[in-house]
């Protein structure tokens, strides 16, 4: 019905000549229908229990009613049917059922587009007693009997017109609605893209700012251990005249410092790789006390000149072999034991503690080291920065060789990347206390590793 013309019509009225009436004004082919349930009727002796529908040469479909409650039940038919009525001619006097009035008004309960009339020959109701109960007047006319054929007929041509016309208000109306909401919807979808485009383009700006800025303090932290192991070595070429003994300190000195920078190389190679998420990690089967000495007398001999005690506790429960990457766990202590090295003064002791967390073995659990130095801890502001790149110093102080401020970082991330965590406890009488935790692969992981 959205796109058609709707030209049906109810006529609802207890007199029988009545209907034969509107089937002959609304067209001619009223008549000869109207004749037919006559003769019907009178063969019967009964009244047609189906309600007559004419289509009519004029355009109109007429239906028709004998009772107000019968008209009211086809209004709801036709409009679950999808096929309503545009105009109702109501009778206003119907005995025994309702009078026009009561039927209209449960007329307009169902559908308060119908156009309607109400015909009477009497003055059952004023015109203001009709509309003070109906409640409107829009929509309703009045014909008095005996009506005029030429009435009715205009009648039902400019009230059926009347509810097209509404009807094809309603659906530009609806049409006009659902493109303003497609238009909100799209301006909407555009501001929200924009506020991303913006958001996205300052992270980028952000990001560029960040990376520009690691260049620079690279560039920095580098040049010193770079011009340390340049130094050495046209000290080296130069010294023609030293000694062997001589050459072979400093040739050493030489070694040192170049371990630093290659360290310091590392570091940078590994932040790269994490942030990438390209960062290799091998899970073999490793004595974790084998890893711990290991790293403790690798940072001895790195620093052969400090006079500390290098300390290594491995707990009851620490198990003999475990599963994961030893050469990072390695790589991690001994960056941590560097550290507390550098902080502790002579004649101090760095102890390297290994362990596990948890009840059921390190299957289950996690291996757990603990590096506890002498030195003189550290502030509260250079804990909350301690594992940010370059958080742990200033940028304006000289970067000593081997520390370019990305060890803690890389060794964080490495932790968590192996299952764990590395972490600070600080201790208000003096000296850190950093903890490694990695997890012990299962036994699953174990095989997978062997078979790769």
């Amino acid at each position: 019905m959205d796109r058609e013309v709707n030209r049906r019509i109810l006529v609802i009225d207890d007199n029988v000549a009545i209907h034969a009436d509107f089937q002959k004004t609304l067209g001619a082919q009223a008549a000869e229908s109207a004749s037919f349930a006559d003769a019907e009727s009178a063969l019967f002796d009964e009244a047609s229990s189906a309600p007559a529908s004419v289509d009519v040469a004029g355009g109109f479909e007429v239906d028709f009613a004998s009772q107000g409650k019968q008209g009211w039940e086809m209004l709801q038919a036709a409009r679950a049917a999808g096929r309503p009525y545009a105009l109702a001619f109501v009778d206003v006097r119907m005995p025994p059922g309702w009078d026009g009035v009561e039927t209209l008004e449960k007329l307009w309960a169902v559908d308060g587009e119908l156009q309607a009339v109400l015909c009477t020959a009497f003055a059952d109701y004023t015109w203001q007693e009709m509309v003070g109960r109906l409640g409107r007047s829009d929509g309703l006319l009045i014909l008095k009997k005996p009506f005029d054929p030429i009435e009715v007929r205009q009648m039902a041509s400019a009230l059926t017109e009347k509810w097209n016309s509404a009807k094809r208000e309603r659906l530009n109306l609806e049409a006009v609605q659902r493109a303003e909401s497609e238009a909100l919807a799209y301006a909407a979808s555009l501001e929200t893209l924009n506020r991303a485009l913006v958001t996205s383009r300052q992270a980028a700006e952000s990001t560029a700012a960040a990376k520009s800025e690691l260049l620079r303090h690279l560039a920095r932290r580098l040049f010193v251990p770079m011009e340390r192991v340049l130094g050495t070595a046209e000290h080296l070429g130069a010294a023609r005249s030293q000694n062997q003994e001589e050459l072979l300190e400093r040739l050493g000195e030489l070694c040192r410092e170049g371990g630093d920078l290659r360290k310091g190389l590392r570091d940078v190679l590994d932040l790269s790789e994490l942030e990438a998420g390209t960062i290799q990690l091998e899970c073999v089967e490793f004595s974790p006390r084998s890893v711990a000495a290991a790293a403790l007398e690798s940072s001895r001999a790195r620093k052969p000149d400090r006079a500390l005690e290098l300390r290594l506790e491995c707990a009851r429960d620490l198990p003999a072999t475990a599963w994961g990457d030893p050469q990072r766990i390695g790589q991690i202590l001994r960056h941590l034991v560097d550290n507390a090295m550098e902080v502790t003064p002579d004649h101090g002791c760095v102890r390297l503690v290994a362990g596990i967390t948890g009840r059921d073995g390190p299957a289950e659990g996690e291996l757990c080291f603990e590096v506890i130095d002498a030195g003189p801890g550290l502030s509260r502001d250079q804990e909350g920065l301690l594992f940010e790149p370059f958080g742990g110093g200033r940028a304006e102080e000289p970067a000593r060789a081997g520390r370019i401020g990305l060890g803690l970082p890389v060794s964080k991330r490495v932790a968590q990347r192996l299952g764990g965590d590395l972490t600070l406890e600080h201790s208000d009488q003096g000296g850190s206390r950093f903890t490694l935790t990695v997890k012990s692969a299962a036994p699953w992981e174990r095989r997978s590793a062997s078979a790769g």
